[in-house]
């Protein structure tokens, strides 16, 4: 655990997070950063999370000299801050209720403090998340930016793995579909990238190809036109990814430009989007459906090459041919 070096977790607690309340005793709050951390090494890895914690309990740190062990140090500073807003998250909502042997009841002081409507809480624990993810992008950004230092980064799994997508990084997958520039969701959706290129890509590539715009993606030197059939590619597998992860992913884990909550306006928390089920399901098929429209642009593109090669001529089908219950691409 990345917290109370020397008994003082409450004030590195406070270092992280300055809205947090002095009087909140670590002992009370150490079981929900435990549990935060298991977020973030998922994420992250737990090679690199581990590098971090040899260097947290040494003797280096906080005031490492070298060059590595500065770095190490501010490795453990970026943990440390969604860590410890997931952990406060997680603490602040078991916190609003006691529990004695009636059940649980509202904590609440009517002399010192005004009661908190649900609506309020739930807005702020809106906001609370917003920054946790936002620091866990500012966590990731670091990374990236320092993986020749930290090779524990570099060599993992999920970027060995992201490295080899057509769409590798937040910047690309962002051009064709807006993410907010989000690093930690997209390395949460490297494996919905991965399923489409697999499922959808490659069989339409053929291997051949597939394997050769891969090589020259990793040199930036292409032959032929296989620049534009990567252009071609890249919007299929944004929004066929996409559908995928609005099915699979829980709400909160989308960026919130991808889908959005209802604000609740009145003093009740009831207020929620209805059907959001439903509606989930209506924003998944409609992704679906647009990427198989981009598919099949790329289909043609392919098809109309090799038949321009044969000196013969392509007919284009109508989209709405390829999306029914029986194209081998169509999902209810």
């Amino acid at each position: 655990m990345l917290f109370d070096k020397d008994n003082n977790g409450t004030q590195e607690l406070k270092d992280s997070i300055s809205f947090l309340s002095a009087a909140i005793d670590f002992k009370n709050i150490k079981t929900d950063v435990e549990l935060s951390e298991e977020q973030i090494i998922e994420l992250i890895g737990q090679a690199v999370f581990d590098r971090a914690q040899v260097h947290y309990d040494s003797g280096d740190y906080p005031d490492g000299v070298t060059p590595t062990q500065e770095l190490n140090t501010q490795l453990v500073h970026y943990i440390q801050l969604p860590n410890s807003i997931f952990a406060y998250k997680s603490y602040a909502s078991t916190r609003e209720l006691s529990h004695s042997d009636r059940g649980r009841k509202r904590v609440h002081d009517p002399d010192t403090e005004a009661r908190v409507f649900e609506w309020e809480i739930e807005r702020d624990d809106r906001a609370i998340l917003r920054k946790a993810y936002s620091s866990l992008d500012r966590l990731i950004t670091f990374l990236d930016k320092n993986q020749n230092n930290i090779p524990e980064w570099k060599n993992s799994d999920a970027q060995k793995l992201s490295r080899s997508l057509f769409i590798y990084n937040a910047k690309i997958f962002n051009h064709e579909y807006p993410i907010d520039n989000s690093r930690r969701f997209f390395i949460k959706i490297v494996p919905f990238i991965n399923e489409v290129e697999r499922k959808h890509i490659k069989p339409v590539l053929t291997t051949e190809i597939f394997d050769l715009i891969k090589s020259e993606m990793q040199t930036g030197i292409f032959t032929g036109d296989n620049e534009e059939i990567l252009s071609l590619i890249r919007p299929a597998l944004a929004q066929l990814s996409m559908s995928i992860s609005i099915d699979r992913l829980t709400i909160s884990t989308l960026p919130e430009g991808v889908y959005r909550n209802v604000t609740p306006q009145g003093k009740t928390a009831k207020a929620k989007t209805p059907a959001v089920n439903d509606v989930r399901r209506e924003v998944s098929i409609a992704l679906q459906n647009e990427g198989m429209e981009s598919l099949q642009a790329l289909i043609d593109y392919l098809a109309k090459k090799a038949a321009d090669l044969a000196e013969e001529t392509y007919e284009y089908d109508s989209i709405t041919d390829h999306n029914d219950e029986t194209n081998k691409y169509f999902r209810a």
